[in-house]
């Protein structure tokens, strides 16, 4: 699986509740609160001016692209979307940090949301509202697969590759996007943009962070600008050594291939190397 993955596990400073289970905390909570303003008789306005539709995009009403993310259809839905949030989300925060995971997740069902407010306006059968986190889940789907092309997901609990189930969401995304009618139901326009999404935060980086700027002044700031200190340790479990000259030579090509290719890109050597610094860090 993988979250087996040394470096997919948490090393730094430990909270009392993950990023991801306050995200879930969260949806479930608005999703009790929508269900009591049905009951309260809001409805009309949460499903009008809360959901998203191109008409209301149209309005400029774009709080729509954020409020959406935080409806749900119904308890499948929701708890579809919460499992969902539940696998994936521990990768992105584990690589972004827990603001990076707020970040990707908004940003991924932001870009999910303007994808179907576009295809409304040329397509009548997308016009419709729309609601759900899907689009931010299917963004952290996409991180997922980039990480570990050949991990494991469980897909619908089906095992399948990583790289598969990218390719096969993305083909069934597009595919029932353009079909003549919307057979399933589902806001497929709104995953298509939250895929996409989440393969060029990979690629890019989150727009606006400088994650990579900041974790190379973090790495500089924790081993210090002073002389190589070596240890007797033998090479296989040697941490590399301390210092600027280390970090401008090892480390910094390493994160700048990052910066420019994404983390799927880095070799077995280079993951080590960041392992072993992190390691060294942490002690």
């Amino acid at each position: 699986m993988l979250d087996d993955r040394s470096y997919m596990r948490d090393e730094g400073p430990q909270h009392r509740f993950s990023a991801t289970t306050i995200l879930m905390f969260v949806l479930g909570a608005c999703y009790a609160l929508q269900i009591a303003g049905y009951y309260s008789g809001w409805s009309r306005f949460i499903d009008n001016h809360l959901a998203l539709s191109t008409d209301g995009i149209r309005h400029f009403e774009v709080w729509q692209l954020v409020t959406y993310q935080f409806l749900h259809g119904g308890p499948g839905h929701i708890l579809f979307n919460l499992l969902a949030l539940w696998s994936f989300g521990k990768w992105v925060e584990n690589l972004f940090g827990r603001n990076g995971l707020y970040a990707f997740f908004l940003l991924s069902g932001i870009a999910g949301g303007i994808a179907h407010a576009v295809a409304g306006g040329f397509m009548d059968r997308w016009s419709g509202p729309v609601v759900g986190a899907s689009a931010g889940t299917m963004g952290l789907l996409a991180a997922c697969c980039i990480m570990e092309p050949d991990g494991t997901l469980l897909l619908y609990f089906i095992p399948i590759r990583a790289r598969y189930a990218l390719i096969g969401t993305l083909g069934l995304s597009l595919f029932f996007t353009l079909v003549p009618e919307n057979v399933t139901g589902v806001a497929h326009t709104a995953h298509l943009g939250g895929l996409v999404a989440g393969l060029a935060f990979m690629r890019y980086g989150l727009p606006g962070s400088e994650w990579i700027e900041a974790c190379r002044r973090w790495i500089r700031a924790r081993t210090g600008g002073g002389g190589v200190r070596r240890t007797a340790a033998p090479p296989a479990a040697a941490a590399p050594p301390g210092g600027g000259d280390f970090i401008s030579r090892e480390i910094d090509p390493i994160l700048e291939k990052i910066s420019a290719q994404g983390i799927h890109s880095l070799t077995a050597e280079e993951r080590r190397i960041l392992e072993a610094a992190q390691k060294r860090m942490n002690r």
